[in-house]
């Protein structure tokens, strides 16, 4: 992913999901490569999202870049209303989502 625009030489943003084969999911925006922000999983250390990682396997997770290049703020709208519209108990996020995303336990 190409985090500068051809227009304007401004970063763009993409925002991501991680889906659990239980169904629990985690949003997330980046202007980096989506691959090395995840770090197969190592990128997430110290968060109830790594524990995922940890029981599940990052290779048992599906990954998907949902859109990219949006503007910051665009991203963070975006992150917000698919953490808003994800039941809370299916979700690692709080309802902050975007650049202020909490992750909150689950169990």
């Amino acid at each position: 992913m190409n985090t500068k625009s051809k227009e304007n030489g401004r970063k763009t943003y993409c925002v991501y999901l991680h889906k659990c084969p239980d169904g629990m999911v985690y949003v997330g925006t980046t202007s980096s490569d989506p691959k090395r922000r995840w770090q197969n999983g190592r990128g997430y250390l110290n968060t109830p999202f790594h524990d995922a990682v940890e029981r599940w396997g990052w290779n048992n997770i599906e990954h998907n870049v949902v859109v990219e290049g949006m503007d910051r703020d665009e991203a963070r709208r975006l992150a917000d209303n698919l953490i808003a519209a994800t039941k809370k108990e299916l979700c690692y996020n709080s309802a902050d989502g975007g650049g202020n995303t909490r992750l909150t336990l689950q169990g």
